[in-house]
């Protein structure tokens, strides 16, 4: 259905526990009731990831060519290229104005892209180099317990990111998780040959492919069409780039405290309402009965603490 983006589904078996029944009630009330996507990078993880995966290429001894330019060439290109787009955008005062700017980078990840394959960094690598970077990934404090009590019980769970390897968050995904859900994962990919090798392209742009936060809107939005949901949708995000999903979910959460973030929202009249775990969220009234973009309204939590 989305030929160029991994949609992994990954599922293992828990144990009711009776350290559950504290939250027990909560949870079966809301089974049926909440659909949750979440961004994966530094929403789900500590920190931004592509660093990792840029290093499968950089360790790999399958890797096609000797001496690619270092990780920090492509960085710093890339940062230039936004920085050129942002000035001609600037000032930015108004919500819409900032959308338009992310719509408008689009053009500058996918320069990013092909700067990547014109180098062949990754041709040559193999899945094992991408898993073996995987294992390094570290979560924000609170997701292994988050994911235990609530989505350890067929809660459904769909992680939407821009990370140029599906199979990379998918597989940090599995050796963290060790509950019973099935977890989507929509993202680009690594494109691997017949041989297992990858062929040095990413995947290119088109419907599936997911590079700006409307792509991720697009995706959320077909994911709860396909599904028929009738219940209420929860995105999980940490940046500007998740602002198309958290203005569109029924119920935006902020994962972390990025200062400028906030304030710029503070800017554009949208509310942030501060809680100290996800479940005095999902459990208010407001939440479950009305869409909370009515007033414009976010939440945020500093991690996955429940």
């Amino acid at each position: 259905m989305k030929e160029l983006c991994t949609k992994a589904l990954l599922t293992a078996t828990i144990m009711t526990s009776p350290t559950f029944c504290k939250s027990r009630y909560l949870i079966l009330y809301l089974i049926h009731a909440l659909d949750i996507f979440c961004d994966f990078d530094e929403t789900i993880t500590l920190n931004d990831t592509l660093q990792l995966v840029a290093s499968a290429a950089y360790d790999s001894p399958n890797r096609a060519v000797a001496n690619p330019p270092p990780w920090s060439f492509f960085v710093e290109s890339y940062l230039a290229d936004y920085a050129e787009q942002k000035q001609s955008y600037d000032p930015i005062v108004t919500l819409d104005q900032e959308l338009d700017f992310l719509r408008s980078l689009e053009p500058i990840e996918l320069k990013s892209v092909h700067r990547t394959e014109y180098l062949q960094l990754f041709k040559g690598i193999t899945d094992d180099d991408i898993a073996k970077e995987a294992t390094k990934v570290e979560f924000r404090n609170g997701w292994h317990q988050f994911v235990h009590e609530i989505l350890g019980r067929g809660y459904p769970l769909c992680v939407i990111s821009v990370n140029w390897s599906g199979y990379f968050i998918s597989k940090a995904l599995s050796l963290d998780t060790t509950t019973y859900p099935s977890i989507q994962v929509i993202a680009n990919e690594i494109i691997m040959d017949a041989d297992g090798h990858a062929s040095g392209k990413l995947s290119k742009s088109n419907e599936a492919d997911i590079r700006i936060g409307d792509d991720k809107k697009r995706e959320m939005e077909q994911e709860l069409k396909e599904m028929k949901f009738d219940g209420k949708s929860v995105y999980f995000g940490n940046s500007t780039g998740d602002l198309p999903c958290l203005l569109t979910a029924d119920i935006g959460i902020i994962m972390g405290k990025d200062e400028d973030f906030l304030a710029s929202l503070k800017d554009w009249n949208i509310q942030v309402v501060r809680k100290s775990s996800i479940l005095t969220i999902l459990d208010s009234a407001s939440c479950l009965h009305q869409s909370s973009k009515k007033n414009m309204l976010l939440y945020q939590v500093d991690d996955w603490t429940l």
